[in-house]
């Protein structure tokens, strides 16, 4: 939810409760709510990845003004962001599958899934 006297969001609980929050589209806060409570096909493991880079992807959209969806731009965006922001390969390659399970389980299509990989992490 938003601060009323900042404008900024301020943390709430749970990452769906945080998208809600942050007025993404309701299958990105469905599909999260869905993976906090163990009803996807998504791997344990991938489980903490998948909801934080659903969230940063959300927060750049917002940020950034991009669309809030799975679009080339804000994929982009979220790859250039964890360029920025990763500690090797292995984080990058963590996240980027994550995300790109989170599309497929979706059902975006192969283009939107394929997204992810469009470039390899940075070199460790």
């Amino acid at each position: 939810m938003k601060d009323k006297q900042t404008g900024k969001f301020v943390r709430a609980g749970r990452i769906s409760e945080r998208l809600a929050a942050m007025e993404a589209p309701e299958k990105f806060v469905t599909h999260a709510r869905a993976i906090e409570s163990g009803e996807t096909g998504l791997k344990g493991y991938l489980h903490k990845p998948a909801l934080n880079g659903m969230f940063r992807f959300i927060d750049l959209a917002v940020t950034q003004d991009l669309p809030l969806d799975f679009h080339k731009s804000t994929i982009v965006a979220f790859l250039d962001d964890l360029d920025t922001r990763s500690t090797g390969s292995a984080y990058w390659l963590r996240y980027a599958n994550a995300m790109q399970e989170v599309a497929r389980e979706m059902g975006y299509p192969f283009q939107v899934v394929d997204g992810f990989e469009v470039r390899l992490g940075p070199v460790s």
